[in-house]
């Protein structure tokens, strides 16, 4: 990146006739990661807002929030002769090459509403393992598993899948950074799931996949956890593998069905307040991405939920869509009979 030439950060602000403003936000992710774009915006709200009510001679509003950026990181990792990369550059998120090209590309939202979450995560719970039995599934990890087993419902039997999921590291260094840290703080984790048959129909069997996904990935994450040697090795063996064979994992074949997942949820972009009021509506831009296979998640504006953006094919597309239905149809309805044959037996 040409920093002098190129822009780092654009900025759009639309008007509408309604009264409405749409405020749209670029920041190249070679300098930021979702958090610190959040902690940008919310800081960024904060002053316009400050600067308003002083204006107007009203109280400032108050909050228990850091938003105000810290620039620590550059001290913690600071350029390392390490990262050489055959290929020269590595780029932050490396999403697959583009093998789309030519093919239609469908994008897709879908909503999880926090009902539905919350009665997976209480199934799933139940079937994970016992030294993961303590720890609910996070909404992520049950939308991720979903969307994970919707994709490999209709895989050819047989089929090995990769999931690549960005994590934020900041709270998971030792001792943890603070949410402010400025810079892309984030790491790929890659959850390799062997051969699975496709044909899993019974609650029982849907259920089981979709926690022993959940256990793999949670595996992976706490993974990431460690002092700042520990990030460098985590960061240097991902870009080394990828950029030496486009894999990040040696032992996955080619063949294998790679998803990436990215998160924009738990980063408080809902409580940016310009001073107009909350966001009615805060999501990022999914069509700027051709690439298949990418999912993005985002908050709902109650906090709960799960706003999730699919791209994929458009024959795959169509399988996702019936695949998802059914497979929460299965999950749900176990949980209502579940329920209603305990309380039948509690009466």
């Amino acid at each position: 990146m040409n920093f002098v030439r190129e822009a780092q950060v654009i900025v759009q602000v639309n008007m509408f006739d309604c009264g409405g403003t749409a405020i749209c936000l670029c920041v190249s992710h070679k300098i930021a990661d979702a958090c610190t774009i959040s902690t940008f915006i919310r800081n960024w709200a904060a002053t316009t807002n400050s600067a308003r009510c002083r204006g107007a001679n009203i109280a400032l509003p108050t909050t228990n929030q850091n938003i105000f950026p810290s620039f620590d990181s550059a001290s913690l990792f600071p350029p390392s002769e390490q990262l050489v990369f055959p290929s020269g550059t590595p780029p932050i998120l490396p999403y697959p090459t583009n093998d789309s090209i030519g093919d239609k590309v469908v994008t897709k939202r879908f909503v999880f509403d926090a009902v539905k979450i919350t009665s997976v995560r209480e199934k799933l719970q139940v079937l994970m393992p016992d030294n993961y039995k303590y720890r609910r599934p996070t909404r992520i990890e049950v939308v991720s598993a979903l969307i994970w087993k919707s994709v490999m419902k209709s895989a050819p039997a047989g089929s090995s899948s990769r999931v690549n999921h960005a994590v934020n590291f900041r709270r998971k260094m030792d001792p943890p950074l603070q949410d402010v840290s400025f810079g892309n703080l984030c790491v790929v984790i890659t959850a390799v799931l062997a051969a699975t048959t496709a044909a899993t129909t019974t609650n029982k069997a849907v259920g089981s996949e979709l926690s022993e996904f959940v256990a793999q990935l949670r595996g992976e994450i706490d993974k990431v956890k460690g002092d700042k040697g520990c990030m460098e090795k985590i960061a240097l063996n991902f870009f080394n593998g990828y950029d030496a064979s486009n894999s990040v994992n040696g032992n996955v074949q080619d063949e294998a069905i790679a998803l990436w997942m990215v998160s924009w949820c738990n980063f408080g972009l809902y409580d940016a307040d310009f001073g107009w009021g909350k966001p009615i509506w805060v999501t990022t831009d999914p069509f700027i991405e051709q690439n298949k296979n990418i999912v993005y998640m985002n908050d709902t504006k109650c906090g709960e939920g799960i706003e999730v953006w699919v791209k994929f094919l458009e024959d795959d597309m169509a399988k996702f869509e019936l695949n998802l239905s059914e497979i929460l149809d299965l999950i749900l309805l176990d949980l209502i009979l579940h329920h209603l044959f305990v309380f039948q037996n509690y009466v």
